[in-house]
């Protein structure tokens, strides 16, 4: 009698009890991509009543490897779908992520697909930074028995656009590795290119054998964590609590979030984040269509959806920041012979656009746009924020906290609002907004018996503060330590009570909060100077860093913590470099800076 097979689960607290996902959750997060391919295959082995057997090809290893540096978790997403789509077709493959990938492993590869995107002005992800570094460094490595083929996503606003991708491509050559295809490079509107590279690679596999395919071919485990809700398929949550942790006559003050969730739809651990997607302000929306002299009840078409030209320049298209595509086609439309020629010219269009909002491009010159689709279709997407999470979510959470502060930014003789900070700020309780989770490996706050070191600027210690409810909520005892800087400490001590709670309990080891404004004298790395031997001491017994928070400031204090480190050691500041280093390689130092 034919056995009819059920259908696989739509999320995995369909399978299980939100208990048994959040533990297994939690322990998935800390493989690699090699044990986590391992575990897929024993478990299908498991369940096929074979049990120890775990197909592999004759190699000892996938003749496809998918390898994704990401920051944004983009480039994690296609790789993921493109994975899924391999195996599926009866293949042998294996996802794995830059950060895990060691560059001598290339030698061994018969193909690589890369897919990696560009962090700021040029800089590779933090997670792919240091296979970067070692792959520029491998002068005697020989990859002639390598394919490979790159994807690149990036932001052509930047002047190194794609600029990690390219360098990938160009040293994968150097090397002797064999490029199957053309590299792609894809703006910020990534889909369509990115989308057409996956099926053409697929397109290119050979037909599978289906009777010798690989038993495991279950996607790596960690990949369904959050499938119940995505960026593709977000959570529209209710403001519950709307709360100005600043005096009400401050401009730029900070505000905690309180999100409505269903219990164990969202796993969440200390350190991951929210992606949130905000809306232009109307007034933005106002002028743009003003200045376009185009009526918002328009009717347009994004990616096929259907809409009004307010609502797509509300919520779907980016109002902030303008594109050399933007500049050539306002020239065209107003005719402007000075506009003309400076959108012909890449370099100098990049500089001028660089020091200017996008109202400042539609305000040079008059035009005539000849429809709303034509707009639209020359405007950025509106990209999605993430945020990082300031409370522990666990299985039967039914509310997400977030803490924001508002933010401006000078640009040219103005000073514009931050499109996502003002938006979550000015939102009411029982105002709806739309989340995603997003994971964040290399940030993660696991339960550990290392002694914990937490660095934190502004907004920077939300993680810590989700991170310390998980350590009250397990009862961890492991020696904590956290600094915390900002401006003011009337204005500036956020979640006061609740660190000084923590402290009294135990569970906070020590607390040095730093007040620029209060004391100018001190910056976040005064507490280590002071306290040079137990920071010392602490590395000693395996310490893990944490830093969380303004780029500019945390980079500071860590090239200081080495000057703490050789005060309280005595060793030169080559050897504290080298030492620092070696607790970079070991994950030891964990940084989450924007």
């Amino acid at each position: 009698m034919p056995v009819t097979a059920r259908p696989p689960p739509a999320s995995p607290t369909e399978l299980f009890a939100p208990e048994q996902w959040q533990r297994i959750d939690s322990l998935l997060r800390q493989f690699d991509s090699a044990q986590s391919l391992w575990l897929s295959g024993y478990l299908a082995a498991s369940a096929s009543g074979k049990q120890g057997e775990v197909a592999l090809p004759a190699s000892g290893a996938p003749a496809l490897t998918i390898a994704y540096g990401s920051e944004t978790g983009n480039c994690e997403q296609l790789a993921r779908n493109l994975h899924q789509q391999v195996l599926e077709l009866g293949h042998s493959v294996q996802l794995t992520d830059l950060a895990t990938l060691k560059v001598r492993q290339l030698r061994k590869l018969d193909t690589l697909w890369l897919i990696v995107s560009t962090h700021g002005d040029g800089d590779p992800p933090i997670t792919a930074a240091d296979f970067h570094r070692d792959l520029f460094a491998a002068d005697h490595l020989k990859l002639g028995s390598l394919h490979y083929a790159v994807l690149a996503l990036g932001d052509s606003t930047y002047e190194h656009f794609c600029q990690t991708g390219i360098d990938f491509d160009a040293r994968l050559a150097a090397l002797g590795a064999r490029r199957l295809a053309e590299r792609v490079d894809c703006d910020v509107d990534f889909e369509t290119p990115a989308r057409q590279w996956c099926e053409q690679r697929l397109a290119a596999l050979p037909t599978a054998d289906r009777a010798t395919a690989p038993a495991a071919v279950a996607q790596d485990p960690r990949a369904d964590s959050s499938s119940l809700y995505s960026k593709q398929r977000p959570l529209r949550s209710e403001v519950l609590e709307q709360l100005a942790l600043s005096a009400a006559d401050r401009p730029l003050g900070n505000y905690h979030l309180s999100l409505a969730i269903e219990e164990g739809s969202l796993p969440l651990q200390p350190g991951d984040a929210v992606g949130v997607f905000a809306h232009n302000p109307h007034t933005l929306v106002a002028a743009v269509l003003d200045l376009a002299r185009l009526q918002g009840e328009a009717g347009v078409s994004i990616d096929g959806r259907a809409m009004s030209l307010a609502t797509a320049l509300g919520s779907a298209r980016d109002l902030a920041i303008p594109t050399r595509k933007l500049l050539q086609s306002w020239a065209a439309w107003s005719g402007d012979t000075d506009l003309v020629t400076l959108g012909e010219d890449s370099k100098q269009a990049r500089s001028w656009l660089k020091q200017r909002h996008l109202l400042d491009v539609l305000r040079t010159a008059p035009a005539r746009v000849p429809s709303a689709q034509a707009l639209v279709d020359v405007l950025r997407p509106l990209q999605p924020r993430l945020y990082d999470v300031a409370n522990h979510v666990s299985a039967d959470s039914d509310e997400l906290e977030l803490l924001v502060k508002r933010f401006n930014y000078p640009l040219g003789d103005r000073e514009y609002a931050g499109i996502a900070s003002h938006y979550l700020c000015d939102l009411a309780v029982g105002d709806s907004v739309r989340i995603y989770p997003h994971r964040n490996a290399r940030f993660a706050l696991p339960q550990v018996e290392n002694p914990v070191i937490l660095v934190g600027y502004g907004t920077g210690v939300a993680p810590y503060r989700a991170y310390l409810q998980a350590r009250a909520a397990r009862g961890d005892r492991n020696p904590c330590w956290l600094v915390l800087g900002e401006k003011s400490y009337e204005e500036d001590f956020l979640y006061q009570l609740e660190w000084q709670g923590w402290l009294a309990s135990g569970l906070l080891s020590h607390l040095d909060p730093v007040f620029a404004d209060d004391e100018p004298r001190r910056s976040l790395v005064s507490a280590f100077l002071d306290k040079a031997d137990r920071l010392q001491r602490w590395i000693d017994d395996g310490a893990l860093v944490y830093l969380c928070g303004d780029k500019a400031v945390l980079e500071r204090c860590e090239e200081q913590m080495q000057e703490a480190l050789r005060i309280a050691s005595g060793c030169s500041r080559d050897e504290c470099a080298t030492l620092w280093q070696s607790l970079v390689d070991e994950q030891r130092v964990r940084r989450n800076l924007y």
